[in-house]
Order: structure tokens, then C-alpha cells, then sequence
């Protein structure tokens, strides 16, 4: 797959070539999807990779892989989006928890949400916290999300 341009295909054509592929492919497009090379998938078989190079479907084996690949991130993109929700709703709850705070602020981080730093936890977190309902667009114990701002 080196240099080679890869053409995004649909889940009725990937299913369409691996009904097309031999057992021993089907084994190791499932292999070469969790391993970083085809030498690698192709030793897991108990292939050469030499034989795998020079299958005449190859190109195609290699669209699947990309495809299944491209699945499991978009999968592992849309749990941590459902995360970054609950690791908003766990800052507000838990403020006074340090490990909460911790672990949920990883979370934002990783899925791109800016959190707010330096916030003095010793107070409780009060400032924070209308701070955090205001960008969640939330209201305050004090009255509208826009008031708090």
C-alpha cells in the first residue's frame, strides 16, 4: 500500500471483494487491518510476502483494509465526540473531585475542546463552574448563561 493511491469504496463493494477473496485473504485482510504491514498480516496467515505482494487482487484486498481501517476511526472518533459530552457534564458535577477533573479534561483535550486552565479548584470550583455552563450555554444559579459572561 505504499505509494499506491487508495479509492474510498463502499461497504457493498468491500463485501462484494471479499466474497471474491479466498480464505486464506479473508484471513489476512482481517489480520493486515490490526497489523502495520502486510509482512506482518502475511506471517500471522502463515504466507510469504512474497505470495501476498503478488496476488492478482490485491489492490482490491488493499481498498478493504483501508476501508475497515477508516470504520474502526471514524467508530473511535464518534465515541470520544459522545465522551467530550459527558466530560463536560462531569467538570460541572465533580468539581471537588481532583481525578474527575483529571480524566475529564483528558478527555476534552483529545476530542479538541479547549478547558479552561489555572481555575483555583480550592474554592470549589464556583467560578468554574458559571464559567463552564456560560460556554455550554447553560444557566446559572444566578440567572441566564449570558449573564454570566
Amino acid at each position: 500500500m505504499v505509494g499506491q493511491q487508495i479509492t474510498i469504496i463502499s461497504n457493498e463493494e468491500a463485501e462484494a471483494i471479499l466474497t471474491r477473496a479466498t480464505p486464506e485473504q479473508k484471513r489476512w485482510v482481517g489480520w493486515r487491518i490490526l497489523k502495520t504491514t502486510d509482512k506482518a498480516a502475511a506471517h500471522e496467515v502463515g504466507l510469504s510476502h512474497f505470495t501476498v505482494c503478488h496476488w492478482p487482487n490485491k489492490a482490491d484486498l488493499d481498498k478493504v483494509v483501508h476501508y475497515y481501517s477508516m470504520c474502526h476511526v471514524e467508530a473511535a472518533r464518534f465515541l470520544l465526540e459522545g465522551a467530550s459530552d459527558k466530560a463536560a457534564e462531569t467538570l460541572i458535577r465533580e468539581l471537588r473531585g481532583r481525578q474527575a477533573v483529571v480524566a475529564a479534561n483528558s478527555i476534552l483535550d483529545r476530542t479538541g475542546v479547549t478547558a479552561v486552565r489555572g481555575v483555583d479548584l480550592t474554592t470549589g470550583g464556583k467560578d468554574f463552574e458559571i464559567l463552564l455552563r456560560a460556554v455550554l450555554g447553560e444557566p446559572t444559579a444566578g440567572g441566564s448563561a449570558s449573564a454570566a459572561q
